[in-house]
């Protein structure tokens, strides 16, 4: 006997999958340090994601919408939408004369467990490129600033990209002041102690300052 055929799969209820009601979003607000008001329109999704990229990654300083347009720009950054032959989404950003795609991404639907897996592969896989070094960045309205082990760079649009190699004191410095990062003294001595020995030929410019962590700067 053949049995009847499946009814097609119905709408998925993403919130369903989520546990949000598992956020402690007063911690989160205080993590990425918004102290506006949390309404949900527009408005407070756009200083959100502001306040998440400034404190926690890098990317897009606000939302675009999903659609294919003009370039739109976010302070000195400019950013576009193109959808490739394949269906998926490429992020791409202007660098100099060129756009380059930082991103790319589809409409499915993701789930926790998606989240989980990539999670764990960047985490522990050895060729993760998190568990062969350590890698902060921050950005801003004017620039973004990396520190990749030693090796602290700093990219604005319109400008040559300017490099140094930091000592073991500037190192440390750099995480509170140039990152505003919240750690102890023990954490910072942590990441000190595994950062590799200094090499001696690597690029140095002098004239590339670092706030101090006590919001000055140091040469």
């Amino acid at each position: 006997m053949t049995p009847p055929p499946a009814s097609p799969p119905g709408p998925v209820d993403l919130a369903a999958h989520w546990p949000v009601d598992a956020l402690d979003l007063d911690a989160y607000l205080r993590r990425v340090g918004h102290r506006g008001p949390v309404t949900p329109d527009g408005a407070t999704l756009r200083a959100l994601h502001r306040a998440h990229v400034a404190a926690i990654t890098s990317g897009l300083l606000e939302p675009l919408p999903l659609v294919e347009d003009a370039p739109r720009r976010q302070g000195r950054w400019e950013y576009r939408l193109r959808r490739g032959p394949d269906g998926a989404w490429r992020l791409r950003e202007r660098a100099t004369d060129d756009w380059v795609t930082v991103q790319t991404f589809t409409e499915e639907p993701q789930y926790p467990v998606d989240v989980e897996v990539a999670n764990h592969h960047t985490a522990t896989d050895p060729r993760s490129p998190f568990t062969r070094q350590r890698v902060v960045v921050r950005k801003d309205d004017e620039s973004v600033r990396r520190l990749i082990d030693r090796a602290y760079t700093w990219e604005s649009p319109g400008h040559p990209t300017r490099c140094r190699t930091l000592t073991d004191e500037e190192y440390a410095d750099a995480l509170v002041g140039e990152f505003a990062l919240t750690l102890s003294e023990d954490e910072i001595r942590a990441l000190v102690n595994s950062l590799p020995p200094p090499d001696a030929d690597a690029a140095v410019a002098p004239d590339l300052e670092l706030r101090s962590p006590t919001g000055g700067h140091r040469a």
